[in-house]
């Protein structure tokens, strides 16, 4: 139980500088998530591989930030942006629209999901990674909590996409370490 509180303790360390850091780089976000595997399991996975390797439609390659197994034993792509992700050009006005960048991350997680539902993208993946992925895996996007990130907006978007999304910010990730700290408190 120490050691698992203290791992809890470093990442809450670690991710309050990280969102501290208004030059923070979406190599920096992951690198944080490749270091602190206890985040993971206090999100609820047992396992996350880093940039996996998915073939592509041209013959080489693409690499998602991640892919995990839930404890529910459901594997998910996920992808990483940074806590300040932009979503719109105009930020606070009423008709602002989604920026292009935005779109485009958006189409290209849920092309990652969707290229699963290819046997043999499946079987080269289960080959290369030993692991045995779904032909429809869910989709989950951990950005924002910084000034900038407008979750309605990018929720709302993400509504009309034809594969579901799963948004979750570096803020819901800092208060589940804290309550996952919390619970730990006193069981040592």
């Amino acid at each position: 139980m120490k050691q698992q509180r203290q791992q809890i303790e470093d990442a809450i360390c670690s991710l309050t500088e990280l969102l501290r850091n208004e030059d923070v780089t979406e190599a920096q976000c992951q690198e944080f998530f490749e270091h602190h595997s206890v985040v993971w399991n206090v999100l609820g996975f047992d396992r996350a591989v880093s940039h996996p390797s998915l073939p592509n439609e041209e013959g080489g390659f693409d690499y998602p930030d991640f892919v995990a197994n839930h404890r529910l034993g459901r594997w998910e792509v996920i992808e990483i942006k940074t806590p300040d992700l932009p979503v719109t050009k105009a930020p606070g006005k009423r008709r602002s629209n989604l920026r292009a960048e935005t779109h485009d991350f958006l189409a290209q997680v849920v092309g990652y999901a969707e290229r699963f539902a290819d046997s043999k993208v499946r079987d080269h993946f289960e080959n290369a990674h030993d692991i045995s992925m779904p032909p429809f895996p869910r989709v989950r996007l951990i950005a924002g909590g910084g000034k900038h990130f407008e979750r309605v907006r990018i929720e709302k978007e993400i509504q009309r996409m034809s594969h579901p999304i799963e948004v979750l910010s570096y803020a819901d990730i800092l208060n589940e370490l804290h309550a996952n700290r919390a619970n730990l408190i006193g069981q040592d």
